[in-house]
């Protein structure tokens, strides 16, 4: 791989790796079939701990961006001929409640096409995200909650869409066929609902920065909010 990775900031460090070979995917710098360098080599090019990048390639795995082949390396997978997700992995994971790699995944995934979607959307892809939030709001003041989490749905994939780029679609449209159980645990809150506003006002204003912040701060209180529901239940 070409040293075209850049030192990751502290913050959240795994997501942020994860973006980042994520963005060198979707870019063609790396391409399918290509070897990742050796683990300790790109913890040190990104300038992060040995356990940080393994949590970010496990979650890269996970949805089928990567592969790490055990004795041999991590290659970029080929989305053309393999599934970009292993629904059988997703079904063990969920089943056994380990929804941190799905939380991790929304992070990867959602910020990334809301910084897309803030550069590239259309004047009508704006409206239609538009419509769609007034929709939820409505739902949301009918208390129409079986309604409303669907339209959660397609707000979130509106957005992949107006990203602009095929293999970010796929992978959203992947993920969001399994958070549908978690939607429906996570009450929905004004809150919640202001955070959706936000990501719409960001991707309005097309600016792609506010929007990845806007979404992160989202899932940051949609976990928060589904761990408290798991612990009262």
């Amino acid at each position: 791989m070409p040293q075209v990775v850049e030192e990751i900031e502290v913050r959240g460090v795994s997501d942020a790796i994860s973006e980042q070979i994520l963005k060198l995917v979707l870019s063609g710098a790396l391409q399918p079939g290509d070897a990742l360098p050796p683990q300790r080599e790109l913890a040190s090019q990104l300038g992060v701990s040995l356990s940080s990048l393994r949590e970010a390639l496990h979650t890269l795995a996970a949805v089928g961006v990567i592969e790490v082949k055990r004795g041999r390396g991590t290659f970029v997978c080929d989305h053309r001929t393999a599934p970009l997700v292993k629904q059988l992995d997703w079904a063990l994971l969920l089943q056994e409640e380990e929804t941190r790699e799905l939380f991790e995944a929304r992070r990867v995934i959602d910020v990334s096409v809301a910084g897309f979607a803030a550069q590239r959307a259309t004047d009508a892809q704006i409206a239609s995200l538009a419509e769609l939030f007034h929709d939820m709001m409505r739902s949301w003041e009918a208390r129409d909650l079986s309604q409303l989490e669907e339209q959660d749905v397609r707000f979130h994939l509106a957005v992949a869409e107006a990203a602009g780029n095929s293999l970010l679609l796929h992978l959203a449209q992947s993920l969001y066929a399994l958070v549908d159980p978690f939607i429906r645990l996570v009450p929905h809150t004004r809150p919640g609902m202001e955070n959706h506003r936000r990501v719409l006002e960001a991707i309005a204003e097309r600016d792609s920065e506010k929007a990845q912040a806007a979404v992160r701060v989202l899932l940051d209180d949609t976990e928060r909010l589904y761990e408290q529901h798991k612990d009262d239940g």
